[in-house]
């Protein structure tokens, strides 16, 4: 029954595409890897990547969820052929979340002669993987017009380090948008004593218990509520600014936010609600925060021995208002890029 179901969601998928190709002929942009999982992380991703190319192109976006594209890779090779292909932005380029890394590693086996733009990621390999980076570096010279963005300072780096080229430095996508663009319009009335937790439990984890008790202990006055950036559902294209904009006003109304998670802190600018960010297992947080850093309410804790200094700054963080300004002018290169 569940490949029953799986077929006839890709016959929608498939023909929708296909619809939307032969109207729009060659302008057109095929988003792969698009997520239909629960992580609001990367809902919040494709939401903004949809904005961004709403903004600043004229061509028409078919999104192709990547567990689909991978098991119907061959239809959608025909279907996509010769023509421009956008890689969802994320966290996946690497060894930390491998069945994702085979999906990208595909498209740049399978198109090397498309143009090809890769949004931004985090680029992260142990000292084990030599092979994988030599087989990144093989693809990308491979294809005759790519460009990979990444996200921070240490994935662009690192590529250049290690041979692998047409790298460009963009911001994460999610730090492009406001919570306008979510249509979140009405005042937020912050509740008193309420401190909002959102933290890993997966394999990016890096913050030790001894230093989420030290917080905990901290705040031993205030009211802790605890909540995550995953949900355990699907998440359509149809209902994602529903879901996202729902996830978003729960970190709104504390009057501070403790968070590991990346977009735990995006979410928590977006929102203009205080935020002390821990850092996870690679350097994706740091990097991004490096973009936002301006927000003085947000803040990075880069030692355990400053988690004390940082419970305090956040007391005085009575005025906060996201300001990405900066930020979206650091996306001009991909703007140009996306030239039509």
């Amino acid at each position: 029954m569940k490949k029953v179901k799986r077929h006839i969601i890709f016959i929608i998928i498939y023909l929708k595409a296909l619809i939307i190709k032969l109207i729009k002929r060659k302008k057109i942009y095929f988003l792969l890897g698009v997520p239909w999982h629960g992580n609001m992380g990367d809902q919040a991703i494709v939401f903004s990547e949809r904005i961004f190319l709403k903004k600043v192109s004229n061509k028409t976006v078919i999104e192709i969820p990547s567990q689909y594209l991978m098991w119907y890779f061959q239809a959608f090779k025909k279907l996509i052929n010769n023509h421009d292909i956008l890689v969802h932005g994320g966290g996946f380029i690497g060894s930390l979340w491998p069945e994702e890394d085979k999906m990208i590693r595909k498209v740049l086996e399978q198109f090397p002669s498309n143009n090809i733009i890769v949004l931004p990621q985090t680029l992260y390999f142990t000292e084990e993987d030599r092979k994988i980076i030599d087989i990144y570096r093989e693809l990308v010279d491979n294809c005759s017009n790519i460009k990979i963005c990444v996200r921070e300072k240490y994935s662009y780096e690192f590529a250049l380090q290690n041979g692998i080229n047409n790298v460009l430095l963009v911001p994460d996508m999610v730090t492009y948008i406001t919570k306008d663009d979510l249509g979140i319009t009405t005042p937020i009335t912050r509740i008193k004593n309420k401190i909002i937790f959102c933290l890993r439990s997966d394999k990016e984890k890096n913050v030790s218990d001894q230093s989420i008790e030290k917080i905990k202990k901290y705040l031993k006055n205030k009211n802790i509520y605890y909540i995550d950036t995953f949900e355990n559902r699907t998440v359509y294209p149809v209902n994602r600014k529903r879901n996202l904009r729902k996830k978003l006003l729960e970190f709104s109304d504390s009057e501070a936010v403790i968070t590991d998670r990346l977009h735990g802190m995006v979410f928590a600018a977006i929102m203009n609600t205080p935020c002390m960010v821990l850092t996870n297992c690679n350097y994706k947080i740091k990097g991004v925060y490096e973009w936002i850093s301006n927000n003085s309410f947000i803040h990075f804790v880069d030692e355990e021995k400053d988690i004390y200094y940082v419970l305090e700054l956040l007391k005085e963080n009575t005025d906060c208002s996201y300001n990405n300004k900066t930020v979206r002018e650091s996306f001009e290169p991909l703007i140009k890029l996306l030239g039509d």
